[in-house]
């Protein structure tokens, strides 16, 4: 989704959502979708896709509760799920969209803008308008679309101006996940655990994400191959070693580095180490640049 307007920390947003108290929810729509790249990197394959929506209001639709009826105050749950269905299945006129274009145009078909501040003039009256809505924020997941993970998910957010500010947001962000890789690996400090591989779960986050391509099978076909070479005894180590190899991915080996490139969040989770606890987990939240600065000052 291509924006005037730059990416700001998932996080950040959030926190700034602390003062409202009312959001209306649709979670795990289900649709299918055409366009983005599946699990072996195949564009225009059908696939099922989720999709979760999260609407902020700017204020307590104390109009809709009184009357007991729909107001200008709220957002219809009901209507918003359609809106989504139909904005999802409808052809597109790109030949292969990306998972982020779909998103993008989602969010245009509900908005009437981009989450980056380009309005459509094409677009008719709006169901979400920054005279109710303070906020919105859509996730699309694909739970096929990975070979060794749970799901791939794309999460775009936009805070909105008052109204007659501005169009579209002053914020958005845009984080891409991978959940729960599935990895064997010789890990541990213990020597029973030096004799064999065992599972690991690597979930993945990448915030503030600007390139807008399908990135996530390359991405968990660089992990997995340069993972399979490791054998660290600690989670620690291993995120450590994860963390590089997702910072060169997205910063195109070192190129063109940013002033503050993507926010890269490692957790990596060890199922079997404690027989009588779910997992074990170390995670670790760090930003692009000073994963490329470190490298710089090992290599001196």
């Amino acid at each position: 989704m291509t924006s005037s307007l730059p990416l700001s920390p998932l996080c950040k947003i959030r926190t700034a959502l602390d003062n409202y108290s009312a959001r209306v929810r649709v979670r795990n729509l289900q649709t299918t979708v055409v366009g983005p790249a599946d699990a072996w990197g195949r564009q225009m394959m059908p696939q099922p896709m989720l999709v979760s929506a999260s609407v902020t209001l700017r204020q307590h639709p104390t109009s809709t509760a009184a009357d007991d009826a729909l107001g200008t105050d709220a957002v219809h749950y009901g209507l918003l799920s359609k809106a989504i269905k139909a904005s999802v299945e409808k052809p597109c006129p790109e030949q292969a969209p990306s998972l982020d274009l779909v998103l993008a145009r989602l969010w245009a078909d509900l908005c009437g803008s981009h989450a980056g501040g380009h309005q459509d003039a094409n677009q008719p009256k709006p169901l979400i308008h920054p005279n109710t809505v303070a906020c919105l924020e859509l996730m699309a997941s694909l739970p096929k679309a990975s070979l060794r993970g749970e799901a791939v998910s794309l999460t775009i957010v936009g805070l909105f101006a008052h109204p007659g500010t501005r169009i579209g947001p002053t914020m958005h962000a845009r984080t891409l996940r991978l959940d729960s890789l599935k990895m064997p690996l010789v890990i541990g400090l213990n020597d029973n655990e030096r004799k064999a591989q065992q599972l690991v779960s690597v979930s993945i986050q990448i915030d503030m994400l600007d390139d807008l391509s399908d990135i996530y099978t390359p991405l968990e076909t660089q992990l997995v191959k340069e993972a399979s070479s490791l054998s660290p005894k600690t989670l620690e180590s291993l995120v450590d070693s994860l963390t590089h190899i997702v910072s060169r991915f997205v910063t195109r080996q070192w190129h063109d580095i940013p002033n503050s490139g993507p926010n890269i969040t490692v957790m990596v989770e060890k199922p079997t180490a404690v027989p009588f606890a779910e997992a074990p987990c170390f995670e670790l939240t760090v930003n692009a640049r000073d994963v490329y600065l470190s490298h710089q000052t090992r290599r001196v």
